[in-house]
């Protein structure tokens, strides 16, 4: 800059310096009101995201405990289910499977007869609860499993040699004797 030579154009110059401060001074007020500003808006949201967190928290929780409430009324539901179909299999006995159909009997070449008494005795040796009216589970020329059928005690077939090799099988349902070919599991006798 060129240095004034009167007091005039030293003013002028002081003049242009001062309303160069200014708009300095006013840049920077203005630049410093922004930055102001945009800090109280960023407060603003931070403080808006702090209360939207807060509800989001309390949300979660309510739907947790939501789905609390419905695992532990399904978890019950299942147990009262099982509870109900154990109840239900303890009511209706399975469908029995129809027993097959008795094969035609051979011609007979030899055979065993018992009589009244033999029967009975057969009974008291075995030691046979009192026959009842209640339908058999075991029917004549059935196939039993070898699991419900057993040999004959030696005692009973000391006195009753006829029946030697024999097995026998107790029908559950009314007491019956079923007895069971020496050489198989099929019933040839009810006493």
């Amino acid at each position: 800059m060129i240095e004034p030579k009167t007091p005039r154009e030293a003013n002028i110059a002081l003049e242009a310096r001062v309303g160069l401060l200014q708009k300095l001074v006013w840049s920077v007020l203005t630049m410093l009101g922004a930055v102001v500003l945009g800090a109280i808006s960023i407060y603003v949201q931070i403080g808006d995201l702090k209360s939207d967190v807060a509800v989001v928290k309390t949300n979660v929780v309510n739907i947790s405990e939501r789905l609390a409430k419905i695992e532990k009324t399904i978890d019950d539901i299942r147990f009262d289910g099982g509870q109900i179909l154990s109840r239900i299999s303890r009511l209706e006995p399975p469908p029995r499977q129809p027993a097959l159909p008795a094969p035609a009997p051979d011609p007979v070449v030899a055979g065993f007869s018992l009589t009244d008494s033999e029967a009975k005795l057969l009974r008291e040796l075995l030691r046979a609860p009192a026959k009842t009216a209640a339908a058999p589970k075991y029917g004549l020329w059935e196939k039993l499993p070898d699991s419900d059928v057993q040999l004959l005690p030696d005692d009973v077939t000391g006195k009753m040699v006829k029946l030697k090799g024999f097995r026998y099988a107790l029908d559950p349902n009314n007491n019956a004797i079923a007895l069971v070919e020496p050489s198989g599991s099929v019933v040839v006798a009810i006493i």
